[in-house]
């Protein structure tokens, strides 16, 4: 079994959160040799491709990003990737500048824990009453256009079109190791 193996947690029919349950347990160990240089490939081409159709649009963005308050208009942050190597993950900002994170702990640490997040629905995986976010940034989120500046770390190969979402370092510490 691959240390990278994940657990899948699967019942028979629909899920019944009171049945007994079944793991699988999943290989999926990265794609090596030719097929993961085509990927690779396929992954740059693709964001290159959609970076320069999205130009304009992104362009739009960083104006009405600039316009919504003061700081940078790309937010950075620290997410964990392929093999747990750290690097810096860019979205458009879409909260005040230097906003306190400890909103999003607290959400992150109850829901990655199974519990009930106050003032959300049972499928709801990102915060949707967040106090710090702009009206800007309110539309970035809802239409996913803050996630466009992801296509650089696409192409810088620390991120692929189609993958899992790189957690946030401080979420590994809820992790239990199904997670993983």
């Amino acid at each position: 079994m691959k240390q990278d193996a994940v657990a899948f947690h699967a019942v028979s029919g629909d899920v019944v959160h009171s049945s007994p349950a079944l793991y699988i347990v999943a290989d999926t160990s990265r794609l090596n040799g030719l097929q993961g240089r085509i990927k690779r490939v396929l992954d740059f081409s693709v964001s290159l491709l959609a970076l320069i159709l999205l130009s304009p649009l992104m362009i739009l963005i960083t104006f009405l990003v600039s316009r919504s308050g003061s700081g940078p208009i790309l937010f950075a942050q620290e997410r964990v990737g392929k093999d747990g190597v750290p690097f810096k993950f860019y979205k458009f900002r879409s909260m005040v500048n230097n906003s306190d994170d400890a909103i999003h702990r607290q959400f992150a640490a109850m829901f990655i824990n199974g519990g009930d997040v106050p003032g959300e629905s049972d499928k709801v995986y990102k915060m949707t009453n967040d106090p710090r976010v702009t009206r800007v940034g309110k539309f970035l989120r809802k239409t996913s256009l803050d996630e466009l500046p992801q296509l650089f770390n696409i192409l810088k190969g620390e991120m692929s079109l189609v993958g899992p979402r790189p957690p946030i370092v401080y979420e590994l510490d809820h992790y239990q190791a199904w997670h993983h």
